[in-house]
């Protein structure tokens, strides 16, 4: 696919996640995206020493994506400075939170604090399944592991092709 159909985007937790928090929802509002690659890590408040803890980031797809108050939009791969208006974006907190069906998990990542994992999709050929326009269907990411140690947060990169 062409460079300029890849697409970035990056988010940060405000805090440390517990269990069973999702805390990203890949949503497609108009059009199917396929992920290319998700790069997951934590990071630490300021005056904060990093603890080396497992972690596990559990993908779901999304039957119903919630009521999103914190969206965060895609910018072109080639071109981080300038945003792109996209019906693809990042929620990130919710007044409604997505919905999904807890055994619907279909990939568990276990990491470390201290050692960033990343998922590529290549062969895996994901894409976001979208009935139509109304009913937008997503891939959310949340804690499948113990909580977050006191002032880590989660960081996650995606890419996409549109």
């Amino acid at each position: 696919m062409a460079k300029n159909n890849v697409l970035a985007a990056k988010i940060k937790t405000a805090a440390a996640v517990t269990n069973g928090t999702m805390f990203a929802n890949l949503v497609a509002y108009t059009y199917e995206f396929k992920v290319r690659r998700i790069l997951l890590g934590v990071g630490t408040n300021s005056g904060v020493s990093l603890v080396t803890s497992p972690v596990i980031v559990g993908l779901v797809f999304t039957t119903d994506p919630g009521t999103a108050t914190t969206q965060v939009g895609f910018q072109k791969e080639d071109d981080r400075h300038t945003a792109i208006t996209s019906n693809v974006q990042v929620d990130t907190a919710w007044s409604t939170n997505p919905s999904w069906s807890a055994p619907d998990v279909f990939l568990s990542i276990p990491f470390s604090t201290d050692k960033p994992e990343k998922v590529s999709w290549n062969s895996h050929e994901l894409w976001a399944r979208q009935v139509n326009v109304n009913t937008p269907h997503g891939i959310g990411l949340f804690n499948d592991g113990p909580d977050l140690p006191s002032g880590h947060y989660l960081v996650a990169s995606f890419e996409i092709e549109v």
